[in-house]
């Protein structure tokens, strides 16, 4: 079952979304862009969204700001893996032309309980079932 909550903060333009067995809260994408496919299960939280490709770099970049303000880190180590490489690791067979625009980041911050880190992957384009491109949110507890 998948919490999805209202920001605390009225002003704030996002909601999070709750991990079921650590109560760890993981920031949605902020703006208005569709949902096409979550997975949820224990302490995994998968999102695909509709982002187009127009305004991807723009709306990742602002979730990574989102990230940073709610205490996450960059590991510049596992975000320097080539976009194609972690498609491949997927196996998804991905056009030069996303390949271009492609971007990983890998963040993490320590769970509220301490005893794990919180990571978290955005992928995009991600290519989705509809053929249209998507980005993706797969956050761990690990």
């Amino acid at each position: 079952f998948l919490r999805i909550e209202e920001p605390w903060n009225p002003t704030l333009d996002f909601r999070t979304y709750t991990l079921p067995q650590s109560g760890n809260k993981i920031p949605a994408l902020p703006g208005d862009y569709g949902l096409l496919l979550y997975n949820v299960g224990g302490d995994i939280l998968q999102l695909i969204y509709d982002v187009p490709d127009i305004s991807q770099t723009e709306v990742i970049q602002e979730y990574v700001e989102l990230l940073l303000s709610f205490g996450f880190k960059i590991d510049d180590e596992e975000s320097s893996i080539p976009y194609e490489d972690m498609m491949k690791i997927g196996g998804f067979d991905v056009s030069e032309d996303m390949i271009q625009r492609g971007v990983n980041f890998y963040l993490e911050k320590p769970s509220i309980s301490g005893e794990n880190n919180i990571q978290i992957r955005i992928l995009a384009p991600y290519p989705t079932e509809s053929g249209k491109e998507g980005v993706l949110i797969a956050a761990i507890l690990f």
